[in-house]
């Protein structure tokens, strides 16, 4: 428990995130809320006396308040987590270009569908497609790192799950594609949905993938 949440449950509250407050004819949110509108209003008079204080003048060492992923409650950053984070990502890549910097290799990845549920509910809301492999992302040329441009390509001929049309792709063909491809390639969830994951071989030139090679077999060791 850390300090905020150590403020509100001594006033015998737990937090949640904030939301808007509901029409004054309303008692809830909606039938499965159970989120009161006295409790909203307890709750921002104390974020008003007790906790902005602590936000507004944080101990020194406090680099910044973080969500746990699903905005159920605030995690607190402190510099020396900052620091350790950015020294392990230095260390990360000073050995990947040490060792094997402009080299391809051969390596076995998987393809990784699956649903983002989004932040707030709607930023990066969607479908992703990822190469992944030995624990850590490996980047597909687009946006944030996912799979784009020609390695689509390779995808589509080793998935052939939508036809292919004399003007290409759009967004919702390859949006059935993963949907498809979720279903035939099932394997455990995320988000609280179904995934898709296929192994393949590409290659693979320090963090980049240059090209996807062939389907294979899942290790059964």
């Amino acid at each position: 428990m850390n300090a905020i949440e150590e403020i509100a449950a001594k006033n015998g509250m737990h937090l949640r995130r904030l939301i808007d407050l509901p029409p004054e004819n309303e008692s809830t949110f909606r039938p499965s809320s159970f989120i009161t509108r006295k409790w909203l209003e307890n709750f921002r008079e104390l974020v008003k006396k007790e906790l902005k204080p602590y936000i507004l003048n944080p101990p020194p060492n406090v680099a910044m308040y973080e969500s746990d992923g699903y905005f159920r409650r605030a995690v607190t950053c402190t510099w020396d987590m900052v620091m350790e984070r950015r020294r392990q990502r230095q260390r990360e890549q000073l050995e990947q270009k040490r060792s094997n910097y402009g080299v391809i290799e051969r390596k076995p990845l998987y393809v990784w569908v699956f649903w983002c549920p989004g932040i707030n509910g709607f930023i990066f809301r969607g479908w992703w497609i990822y190469l992944r492999g030995n624990g850590r992302d490996y980047h597909g040329g687009g946006y944030k790192g996912q799979v784009d441009g020609k390695l689509l390509d390779d995808l589509l001929r080793l998935f052939p799950l939508v036809e292919r049309t004399l003007f290409g792709l759009d967004w919702r063909d390859w949006k059935t594609w993963m949907i498809r491809f979720v279903k035939k390639y099932h394997r455990g969830n995320c988000c609280g949905r179904r995934q898709g994951k296929a192994p393949v071989w590409c290659e693979v030139k320090g963090n980049y993938v240059q090209r996807i090679l062939s389907k294979t077999e899942w290790n059964q060791q």
